[in-house]
């Protein structure tokens, strides 16, 4: 999870957000997680650019919107105080205290593929997976500003969630080394 936000913000945790501004886009699924952190006050905005220009005009002090356009924003507005900080995951502590701040949690992007369709799935697993192994993600990730070890080593628990649901029981998500 990255954030938008100021140079120098260098907000990192969801403490950091707290009595604070932070805007998002309408229907993401952070509009309830920010909604949870303490003094917080939420901007719901119709689209990405309008919370990008409110940031920059200083109405919200961070913005958590998709973290891909966030770092790609940050790069194209390079010298304009915009910035782009990773986000600590919440502690089990704070997901049990606020169950919403799962929306700050590292998760997977599926895509939905009609069950009479394998040959589709096995035909996508296999360049993912060679995506993978041949470093172009790696390379398109780092390209756009994005860390590669973030985006593509699944977290712990990962495969358990998705093993013997939409995958194989023995199933393992792709990754680097």
């Amino acid at each position: 999870m990255a954030l938008a936000e100021k140079n120098g913000a260098d907000i990192t945790t969801i403490t950091g957000l707290q009595g604070k501004p932070v805007g998002t886009v309408t229907g993401y699924i952070f509009v309830n997680a920010i909604r949870q952190i303490p003094g917080a006050t939420l901007h719901a905005y119709q689209d990405a650019p309008s919370a990008f220009t409110d940031l920059a005009d200083g109405r919200v002090d961070a913005l958590v919107i998709d973290t891909l356009l966030v770092i790609y924003q940050a790069k194209q507005d390079a010298g304009s105080g915009l910035t782009s900080d990773y986000l600590t995951p919440p502690s089990a502590a704070q997901l049990r205290a606020h169950p919403g701040y799962s929306a700050f949690s590292p998760y997977m992007t599926g895509f939905y593929v009609l069950r009479q369709e394998a040959g589709l799935v096995s035909a996508m697993d296999r360049v993912i997976r060679q995506m993978y192994a041949n470093g172009e993600l790696n390379r398109l990730l780092t390209k756009w500003g994005a860390n590669p070890d973030l985006f593509l080593k699944p977290s712990a628990g990962m495969a358990q969630q998705r093993r013997a649901v939409d995958r194989p029981a023995s199933w393992t998500p792709p990754s680097i080394p």
